[in-house]
């Protein structure tokens, strides 16, 4: 009885361990987004090769003419003695949006947020960051 439990568990276990995707390198963070002018969001260690974010952005303030529809995502890397520009990708201020940078390394790294002062606050519920 004792043996062909032990037979079962590890048949069990093998199957779990090789039927679960194994993911080597990978990151995640979820958060919201508030923002009127800039924003600096929080540093984050990151472990894969890429560094992404996907949200979806919106205004409560109706948009007027006047008005720029866009805003722009700066990724950088903290490096000693200056944090290093990654590059930068042009956002809908109401919409999904999505980028990833790629072949950045492992690191700390943030995400700088820039749009015009024109009093409009640029929101989101769902900022989602990664690394693969």
């Amino acid at each position: 009885m004792k043996k062909m439990f032990t037979k079962s568990l590890l048949a069990f276990l093998a199957l779990v361990l090789f039927s679960t995707p194994l993911v080597i390198f990978a990151s995640s963070y979820y958060s919201t987004l508030s923002f009127r002018g800039e924003h600096q969001g929080a540093t984050r260690y990151y472990d894969g090769n890429n560094v992404g974010i996907s949200m979806t952005a919106y205004t409560e303030t109706p948009q007027q003419p006047h008005h720029s529809t866009v805003f722009i995502t700066y990724l950088y890397k903290k490096k000693f003695p200056f944090d290093q520009n990654l590059g930068d990708v042009t956002f809908q201020r109401n919409g999904y949006n999505y980028n990833k940078w790629t072949n950045v390394g492992s690191g700390d790294f943030y995400f700088l947020f820039v749009k015009d002062r024109d009093e409009i606050s640029v929101k989101s519920d769902n900022v989602y960051m990664f690394s693969d």
